[in-house]
């Protein structure tokens, strides 16, 4: 019972994390594009700050969440070639 209640906030926390970095992902894009559009007036300490990490983010996403990712495997032919399940096949 232990472990399923871990697990359960195991998922929990992970999805939870998710949605947090979506959301400041895509809230850092608006504002870094606001900025380089001249939209923004006077920035605030917040907004700078969501600038500054829109580089830090779209790294993690790059590496952590992207196709680009170097486990990526969706790309790559299946390991048994007897299998025509594959949707590259």
């Amino acid at each position: 019972m232990a472990e399923q209640r871990l697990k359960w906030w195991t998922i929990f926390a992970r999805v939870l994390l998710g949605v947090a970095f979506v959301a400041l992902f895509l809230d850092s894009i608006a504002t870094t594009v606001h900025w380089w559009r001249g939209q923004l007036g006077a920035p605030t300490v917040i907004d700078w700050i969501e600038i500054g990490l829109l580089p830090v983010l779209l790294l993690v996403y790059l590496r952590y969440f992207s196709v680009l990712r170097p486990d990526c495997n969706a790309c790559q032919p299946p390991r048994d070639p007897s299998r025509r399940d594959h949707p590259g096949v």
